[in-house]
């Protein structure tokens, strides 16, 4: 490299730090702004969904009158139509725009999809177990209905020709469909409307790759089990008895899943075995965003491990949560063991500061994410010594609270800023940059979702003060 290469290196390394050690010492200025969208008032219990986008809410509540008591879905304040019952909570597409959920109706004995207040057709049941979903691209809207004991597959109110029975899948370009169907007691998957080939039973959903070409499912004939990939049975490497964790890499190109061999497990990738374990934790695999390394938590003499492209890693007493995280950039990994009672993360192989708690998001327990930045070089989670919780950034500790909100940790699009959701005193409010901000009853985040950078200098989030609900938009100075 020429000294003057060298030199440009040098200066934009420098303005990067610049501007992270700016943003980490420096408090910013933040500009608040609220708007009501709406109260909140008597909720069903789980029932309560915020928008994808962050900007809405609905939920079901209910009205007790003459005629008994009626139930009703709220979507950004507004009541909808009264029914006899609601099935489950309400859903909203990806773009955030439709709205849907299943109603009840006593009288006619029958049940509707209702989506943006338009009724659908009259059936005997909507399958609870097998939800309604709408397409990654929000146009589309499908769910699995009863009626004369057939199931009914019915994708943008029109009923499709088998008599399904099983979980419904779109491609993600939202072209194409997948689902399970019956015959007897035959069983098979129909793509794109046609039928592929009969097995005694159809094991899990279908899953299509990422860039939509591709369809992977895992099928049994009476004591053989085959993974079916493209219409194609896949002969398994000797010895494998059974397919499960389907995986495709990002790219489309490699397959992985995890096999039983007598009383062992195995991943296998690309068709090749690997070594054998007294078990493979569920949802472990995990390919790199590049698709290029595969890892996943194995289990032997009682002690768990992260395998990375058949290399093993230091043994634990167990590996907490799945899978390992990889950064965007592939070159780093990720993961939460556990020795005894306490807790650490392991970060390209070094072992963190040890804790009583440490819980990725998404978890049934009070905890915080371990997430990489989107550049690949700052590491962020949520730890817990005794009853206080805090955030640990780059290996420093943050402030402790009584909570830090499982999912609600972000970096900015730069990587430079980091937000998280924490709580004492019974108030819930956003950090940024270790710089507290408005306190609010609760703030609320969508499923599996998180507070939303608009630029890398404005977020935003909806938040609960005296049963008024708030799109809270701050911009950072």
């Amino acid at each position: 490299m020429s000294k003057k290469a060298k030199v440009l290196c040098l200066a934009v390394f420098l303005v990067w730090t610049a501007k992270v050690t700016l943003a980490e010492d420096k408090p910013a200025k933040r500009i608040v702004s609220e708007k009501l969208i709406g109260h909140i008032d008597w909720v069903f219990p789980g029932t309560f969904k915020v928008s994808p986008n962050n900007k809405r809410f609905t939920y079901v509540t209910i009205s007790k009158t003459k005629a008994g008591t009626k139930f009703y879905v709220v979507v950004d304040g507004n009541e909808g139509k009264q029914y006899d019952g609601i099935v489950g909570a309400p859903i909203f597409s990806p773009d955030s725009k439709r709205i849907a959920y299943v109603a009840g109706l006593r009288s006619a004995d029958k049940y509707v999809v209702v989506v943006n207040r338009e009724e659908g057709k009259r059936y005997d049941t909507i399958m609870e177990h097998f939800p309604i979903i709408f397409s990654p691209d929000s146009m589309r809207l499908a769910y699995l209905a009863i009626h004369n004991g057939k199931g009914i597959v019915v994708v943008d109110g029109k009923e499709q020709e088998h008599n399904a029975w099983g979980r419904i899948t779109f491609s993600p370009d939202s072209k194409r469909l997948a689902y399970a169907a019956k015959v007897g007691n035959e069983r098979f998957v129909v793509v794109d409307g046609k039928e592929q080939k009969k097995y005694d039973s159809i094991l899990g959903r279908p899953i299509f790759s990422p860039n939509n070409k591709r369809l992977l499912y895992s099928a049994a004939e009476g004591n053989k089990h085959f993974m079916v990939l493209d219409g194609e049975e896949q002969e398994k490497p000797d010895g494998v008895t059974w397919a499960s964790q389907l995986t495709f890499s990002p790219d489309s190109k490699r397959v992985a899943y995890v096999g039983i061999v007598g009383n062992e497990s195995l991943v296998v990738v690309d068709g090749k075995k690997q070594k054998r374990y007294d078990a493979i934790q569920d949802a472990s695999i995990n390919f790199s965003p590049d698709s290029k390394k595969v890892a996943y938590i194995a289990k032997a003499a009682s002690k768990q491990f992260v395998v990375v492209d058949e290399k093993e890693g230091k043994k634990y007493d167990s590996i907490e949560y799945s899978p390992p995280v990889f950064s965007s950039d592939s070159k780093r990994l990720a993961y939460v063991a556990k020795v005894g009672n306490k807790c650490f993360v392991v970060t390209d192989g070094k072992e963190d500061k040890q804790y009583d708690y440490i819980c990725q998001g998404f978890t049934s327990s009070p905890s915080s994410d371990l997430i990489f930045s989107p550049n690949s070089k700052r590491l962020a989670y949520g730890a817990a010594v005794g009853n206080k919780w805090f955030v640990v950034v780059d290996e420093k500790e943050a402030k402790r609270y009584d909570m830090v909100s499982a999912g609600h940790l972000v970096f900015s699009p730069d990587s430079a800023r980091l937000i998280y959701v924490a709580e004492k005193s019974n108030k819930s409010f956003v950090v940024l940059d270790e710089t507290e901000g408005r306190q609010y009853e609760v703030i609320f985040r969508p499923v599996r979702g998180r507070i939303i950078f608009g630029s890398n200098d404005n977020f935003h989030y909806l938040a609960r003060k005296n049963n008024g609900l708030y799109l809270v938009e701050e911009s950072i100075q």
